[in-house]
Formats: structure tokens, C-alpha cells, sequence
């Protein structure tokens, strides 16, 4: 069994997500509500083809951290709102993303993202005076912005703004498989009394205007016109679009997009005005809400953690348990399944919920292929499973891919693809990673329990004082940072390394807990050599000092992977001091006890 030396300190996940997005810059990260709670935030940035992206910066109430080379992140022991979370996701060349999402006090936030490149949208330029028309093409789907020529523009400052326009813009199909990815302000909006109610969308966009020296632009609020969104509907949700429906937007400091008017059916698009740029969707507000559980299962029966299940245009998020849950549309029927992109290539069963009361709950069973699985357990010191959180990474095609959950009982099982032969195994602690690499024959997988220690040391150091030094002067010596002590059955002798500070202690006394005189030795060799004798060497400023007489107190004494811990104090001299000077020496230990001898 290999084991990594850390501390884990996470619980249960969070897979309650809510979304949105802007274009606006970083700003105003203070959160409304002042009531916080202290948890783990985690998850997986991807872009709009869902591969991994690395250095997306994550920012949670002003805690911030980027993504690794497999598109993940976590942000451990953070406060956020006990109501409700908001995060954000930034990276140059991206459009900007948030999740957002109610939490309960027993659960952990974990969240799924996508940012979409900017090279990837449609853009054009025109000069203020002359207007003209955005046309984003995806999938088949033309959305277009018209831009009237009597538009009035500020810069970032506020101050008008004429002379050339770059409009940059984006089209999120809600009928393809991305779209719970790359939404924002899915699935929560609030209307116009303030009410929160779950969307079903016809069509999103991001849109962006600056200047040719990319400064953002906004609207003049004292424009004659404003422009016009034609939004594309896609063609499997054009029977059951309505002839009216209400338009939302999201300016990405808002946990929830708003509604901001009405656009009506005009062929295959709905036709709206804007007077601002944001995140625009058209999506029809539901009259309640239902409740999808859920659990997903391999084919050999085994729990699968941390894998995305879509329901219909929303998503969760399978805790350690293989366990999921989400509120929806009470009203519509949708398909809930692991799609092939969220699981390595393969999927599972689909099932269908719904339309269903308001407040029901219904519950489903999902089904993926078997694939390689790594189970162990996070055990503390003395061999105690702890909650933690872990993490596989791995070589994928020509990505870099990972697999991650939260337990909260210390067991763990996460899944690979067959036919990779070498991972690494990673966990999160006391705010650094540390890793131990993994290998199989690319078919099983393998077992491997995952020792978390590093301990809440109590102090070590040494005080001297007088002799040479002054009888008035104390010198201390400390902190020791490499502190290990080791146990001798056969002999029944524990000795104790301290190193560190500028100093060496070394201690060795026969037996465990209790007090021990402390007899003069001679360098590291016991001159008495009893039940109780111990060796007690000092070494500081190139000097070695012994103790002659004394008493040692072992205070603590644990199981293997646990602390020893004690103090003492003596007269001790300098070894080669023929002036024979005495020294007045205590101290305290504590180290961490290894495996026995």
C-alpha cells in the first residue's frame, strides 16, 4: 500500500448549479448577503467543445485561483453566502462565465463551467455614424443584431464615444448538448415582481462591442433607436416556441438573469430590442418547480462520483455516493442521461421525466460501461478514514483529463477509461497539493488507501542559557522542522530526531509515557546504561551540549502516525569546555511517531 502524507479537510459536495454571464470586467466582488458559511468550492473548466482549459482564473467572494492542466480547480474553506454562491470564471480571449446556485449548510459546492472563445464567435466592424448588422452563424442557426445608424455609444468612462465599432458575438443553441455548459442564467431568473422562476430557453447569446483599441463600449440611454436582436429558434423547439415570450439578461455580478421585456415570434426567430449588451436569452419562465434524484451506477454496480448528468437543459453533478439533485421545470418533460462527451466517450441509459406536479419528486436509475476504477480510502495518522477530496489526472487523446470527488466517510472510487496504464493521484490540504502516481495494466485499475498526515505539531525548541554565554543571556534554539521518533520492539527503546533551526536534538529513552531521569552521556553513547537511561544531545552555534542531570517528561505518546510529545529540563555542559561551565537547558518536543523497528 502506497501512501501520501497530507491533510484533507473537505466535505460533501454541492450539485445545485445555477448559471450566468457577461462581458463586463472584474468587478464588485462583495456579495449582498452578509451571512457566510465556510465551504469547499471545486470543479472543471472546460471550452465550448468541452476540452479542459488551464489558467482560467476562479473567482469566489474574492478568493481567487486558477485552473490546472486538466481544467480543474478548488478553493478549500471559503465564505460564501449560507443562502446562495456566485462564481466567476475569467481568461483573456474568453468570454467571461459565472455558476451560481442555492447551497444547504451540509453541502459543498461543486460546478461544471464552459468559456467560449472569442476567435470562435462572429464579429464585425462599422463606423457609429453608419450602423450595421452582426450576423452570428452556429450550427446551422443565423442570429443577427442590427445596429442602427443614429445609436448613441459611451466608452468605459462614460464619456460619448464615435468612430469604429467591433461587435463580437456568440449564439448558445439550447437543443444541443453544450448548452448547460455554455448557458448563463439557466436555469433561475427573476421576473418583474422579483420572483424566482426556472427558464426554459429558446436561444442565448453573448454579445461584446468595444473600440479598435478593444475598450468596452456600452449604450447611451438617450439613444432615438437601439438595436435589434433577431434570435434564431432552433429547429427541434420551433413547434412548441410561443408567439411571445419574455427576453432575460445577465450583466455577471447577478446570481440570476432578469427579465427585461418581451420578443415575438416572427418565422424561425424571435425579434426583440435591447438597450444594453450582456448576456441575452429568450426563455419562458416556468409556474412552479419539481425535483430529479437521482444515482448512476457502472455496469459492475459500482458508484460513480463526479460525473455530469444533463437533464435536458440543465446539469448536475454525482457526489461521492454516485448521488444527484436538481430542481426543474415542473411542466416539461426532459431526458436525463450521461452524455458521451461528460463520460470519456460513453453514456448511459436515458431516461424521461416529467411534465410532473408542482413539487413532485421523481427518481431515477443510471446505468454507464464499466471502465477502470481506483477505490482506497483517506485515513488520518493513526489510521482513521477523514473526509477529503481527490483528484485522478491522466494523458487523454491530446488533452489532459480528470476525474474528482469529495467523500465524506474517507472511502473513494473514481473511474478512467481502459488503456491507460499511468495516472497520478492527487489531493488537496492545508492549501497544498500533493500527489503519488498511480499504474495498472489499463483494464482493472487498482486499490490504493492514501494516508493523510501532516500533523498539527505542537512546539519544539530549546532555551540555553549562562555559561559562556552570560548567565543573564538566553538563547533559543528552534523551530526544528524535520521532528520523527521511532519505536524499537525488540529493545523496547524510542528514540526521537529533531533537525532544523540551526540545530540538532536527539533524544533516546526505554519505554513510552512518563518521566525519565537523565544521565550524562558522551556524544550519542548512554555511560549509564539502565532502565531509564536516556541519550540527550544538543547541537547549536557548532557546539555540542549534554545534559548531566535532569528529568525528561513524555506527555503524549500515540499510535504509529501519531504525535510523542513531552518537555525537560537540566544542567547541561558544553562538550570540550575544559573551563567546565555549566548550562541551565530545557525545551519541548513534539514528532511524529513512524513505523516501528
Amino acid at each position: 500500500m502506497r501512501k501520501l502524507n497530507f491533510i484533507l479537510f473537505v466535505s460533501a459536495i454541492m450539485f445545485f448549479v445555477f448559471t450566468g454571464c457577461n462581458k463586463t470586467p472584474k468587478e464588485d466582488d462583495t456579495p449582498v448577503n452578509t451571512n457566510y458559511v465556510i465551504k469547499t468550492v471545486s470543479g472543471i473548466v472546460t471550452d465550448q467543445n468541452e476540452f479542459p482549459l488551464t489558467g482560467v482564473e476562479v473567482n469566489v467572494n474574492g478568493n481567487t485561483t486558477t485552473t490546472d492542466q486538466s481544467g480543474s480547480f478548488v478553493l478549500p474553506d471559503i465564505l460564501v453566502s449560507k443562502d446562495s454562491f456566485l462564481i466567476k470564471f475569467y481568461k483573456d480571449g474568453y468570454f467571461h462565465n459565472i455558476r451560481s446556485g442555492e447551497i444547504t449548510e451540509d453541502k459543498n459546492i461543486r460546478v461544471r463551467a464552459g468559456l467560449i472563445d472569442k476567435s470562435v464567435a462572429s464579429n464585425t466592424q462599422f463606423q457609429t455614424t453608419a450602423g450595421g448588422v452582426l450576423s452570428i452563424s452556429q450550427g446551422g442557426l443565423t442570429t443577427t443584431v442590427t445596429f442602427p445608424n443614429d445609436l448613441k455609444y459611451l466608452d468605459e468612462n462614460g464619456n460619448s464615444y464615435t468612430g469604429q465599432v467591433i461587435a463580437t458575438g456568440y449564439y448558445a443553441d439550447p437543443s444541443a448538448n453544450n448548452f448547460s455548459m455554455l448557458t448563463c442564467g439557466v436555469p433561475i431568473g427573476r421576473d418583474s415582481t422579483s420572483a424566482k422562476r426556472h427558464l426554459s430557453s429558446y436561444g442565448a447569446i453573448y454579445l461584446e462591442i468595444t473600440d479598435n483599441q478593444g475598450g468596452l463600449l456600452q449604450l447611451d440611454q438617450t439613444s432615438p433607436s437601439f438595436p435589434q436582436i433577431a434570435m434564431a429558434i432552433p429547429t427541434a423547439l420551433i413547434g412548441s416556441a410561443p408567439n411571445d415570450i419574455f427576453i432575460w439578461s445577465n450583466d455577471f455580478n447577478r446570481s440570476y438573469s432578469n427579465s427585461e421585456g418581451y420578443g415575438s415570434k416572427q418565422g424561425g426567430h424571435f425579434v426583440c430590442q435591447v438597450r444594453h449588451f450582456s448576456y441575452w436569452q429568450t426563455a419562458v419562465p416556468a409556474t412552479s418547480s419539481a425535483t430529479v434524484l437521482g444515482r448512476v451506477r457502472d455496469a459492475n454496480g459500482k458508484k460513480v462520483p463526479g460525473v455530469k448528468v444533463t437533464i435536458g437543459q440543465y446539469y448536475a453533478v454525482t457526489d461521492f455516493n454516485g448521488l444527484f439533485k436538481l430542481i426543474v421545470p415542473n411542466d416539461m418533460s426532459l431526458d436525463v442521461h450521461v452524455l458521451p462527451q461528460d463520460y470519456f466517450g460513453q453514456s448511459s441509459n436515458t431516461v424521461t421525466v416529467g411534465p410532473l406536479n408542482s413539487g413532485e419528486t421523481d427518481t431515477v436509475e443510471l446505468v454507464v460501461p464499466a471502465m477502470q476504477t481506483f477505490s482506497g480510502n483517506i485515513v488520518n495518522c493513526v489510521g482513521g478514514n477523514i473526509a477529503g477530496f481527490v483528484k485522478i489526472t491522466f494523458s487523454y487523446g491530446q488533452n489532459t483529463a480528470s476525474v474528482q470527488t469529495f467523500t465524506t466517510d474517507g472511502n473513494f472510487i473514481l473511474h478512467i477509461p481502459q488503456g491507460i496504464t499511468s495516472a497520478t493521484l492527487s489531493a488537496f490540504a492545508l492549501g497544498v497539493w500533493e500527489e503519488i502516481q498511480l499504474s495498472s495494466d489499463g483494464t482493472t485499475g487498482g486499490s490504493e488507501d492514501i494516508e493523510v498526515c501532516v500533523l498539527q505539531y505542537g512546539p519544539t525548541d530549546i532555551t540555553i542559557s549562562g555559561g559562556i554565554y552570560g548567565s543573564g543571556r538566553t538563547f533559543e534554539l528552534g523551530p526544528f522542522f524535520y521532528r520523527e521518533g521511532y519505536y524499537i520492539s525488540s529493545s523496547g527503546k524510542t528514540n526521537i530526531s529533531c533537525d532544523g533551526g540551526g540545530g540538532i536534538m536527539d533524544i533516546s529513552f526505554t519505554g513510552q509515557k512518563g518521566t525519565y531521569p537523565i544521565y550524562p552521556s558522551s556524544g550519542y553513547k548512554v555511560k549509564s546504561a539502565g532502565d531509564t537511561a536516556i541519550i540527550f544531545t544538543l547541537y547549536f552555534d557548532n557546539k555540542y551540549f549534554t545534559i548531566n542531570s535532569g528529568e525528561l517528561y513524555v506527555t503524549h505518546y500515540d499510535n504509529v502516525g501519531g504525535l510523542i510529545e513531552g518537555n525537560f529540563s537540566g544542567v547541561g555542559i558544553l562538550q570540550g569546555d575544559t573551563t567546565i561551565n555549566e548550562y541551565r537547558i530545557s525545551g519541548r518536543f513534539s514528532a511524529r511517531r513512524t513505523a516501528d523497528q
